[in-house]
């Protein structure tokens, strides 16, 4: 099945929105930032995007599989979850190798990352790949001039700010999840589909 075709409601999520900006500001921090003829470094770029692509299959195949195994939707959350603070913690590394601190909370630069929304999805971006790309962009657009820097310093600051968005976004999906398998466990209902995961 071709899960990218016949199911698009992640579209309509702010965690994969997220992810998405993420595993591309991940790709090009690393492609600028990294010197890829070190195995140090190769072995940095290879952690940092396999846990942001990590992310964002785990929103998607747990999206697809939500009609027919609750449970295998949560799992998949789970692990982007357990993904997004893998990236969160290269970020934390990257910024502590360079002997820095991530920002304070309450720094001016912390706080203009923060105040920065998401325009909401709508159901024609939501519902096919080619107005679901254009919206992301605009998205990521306005994360550009930290995540996009030329210091990399702001750009692994700000790309862990929106780590830990993130994670905060993915543990309401994870709550939100958690409470509809205990309502339906508590009327009764059977949820082992026995639903294969996906590769």
């Amino acid at each position: 099945m071709n899960f990218l075709d016949t199911s698009d409601a992640y579209r309509k999520l702010d965690s994969f929105t997220l992810a998405r900006i993420i595993e591309l500001g991940t790709h090009h921090f690393c492609h600028r930032f990294l010197d890829l003829t070190d195995d140090a470094s190769i072995s940095t770029y290879d952690r940092m995007n396999q846990a942001a692509r990590s992310v964002r299959t785990g929103i998607i195949k747990g999206s697809v599989l939500a009609a027919t195994s609750p449970e295998a939707e949560l799992e998949y959350t789970v692990q982007a979850q357990r993904s997004m603070w893998e990236l969160h913690g290269e970020y934390e590394e990257w910024l502590m190798m360079k002997q820095q601190v991530p920002w304070a909370a309450q720094s001016d630069e912390a706080r203009a990352v923060r105040a920065v929304r998401l325009d909401p999805v709508s159901e024609r971006e939501a519902s096919n790949a080619h107005d679901s790309g254009k919206y992301l962009l605009r998205q990521k657009a306005r994360f550009d001039q930290w995540i996009e820097s030329d210091d990399d310093l702001v750009a692994a600051n700000a790309l862990l700010i929106l780590c830990q968005r993130a994670t905060r976004v993915l543990e309401r999906q994870i709550e939100a999840q958690e409470d509809r398998l205990l309502e339906a466990e508590e009327k009764g209902f059977s949820l082992n589909y026995a639903a294969p995961l996906l590769d």
